[in-house]
């Protein structure tokens, strides 16, 4: 409030993590509670399940790789071209936000083998 800025009460909300309290704006208004927010593209939980965030960013890019089959099988381009398109992909859409978190080995090899696989299996 001292610089004039205020909280968007449509888009607040909060995770309880130690306790069962409420959370009250300025004016006492409530707080909405949730249990898995979504963050700029990423969703939150108290467990902070890092495997189910990098499951359901895999599950984001197979739809975009299957709204661009065709151009996977018709573009009049290079294969190399197609691989530097699906690279732009894959390392803005599935490490965006990754960069710092705590991946297990067990994810490591999930998402190089996710990477791996690519979209190409549509090209056929």
């Amino acid at each position: 409030m001292q610089y004039g800025l205020r909280l968007n009460r449509g888009k607040c909300c909060f995770i309880a993590m130690n306790g069962n309290n409420q959370v009250r704006f300025h004016d006492g208004v409530k707080l909405q509670r949730k249990t898995e927010p979504v963050f700029s593209g990423h969703h939150l939980s108290q467990s902070m399940n890092i495997r189910r965030e990098v499951k359901l960013k895999l599950q984001q890019i197979m739809q975009t790789w299957y709204k661009l089959s065709t151009f996977w099988r018709a573009a009049q381009c290079s294969m190399a071209w197609k691989i530097q398109v699906y690279d732009a992909i894959t390392q803005s859409e599935l490490l965006y936000g990754l960069e710092n978190a705590h991946l297990t080995q067990s994810v490591q090899k999930k998402i190089n083998a996710f990477q791996l696989k690519g979209p190409f299996q549509w090209a056929a």
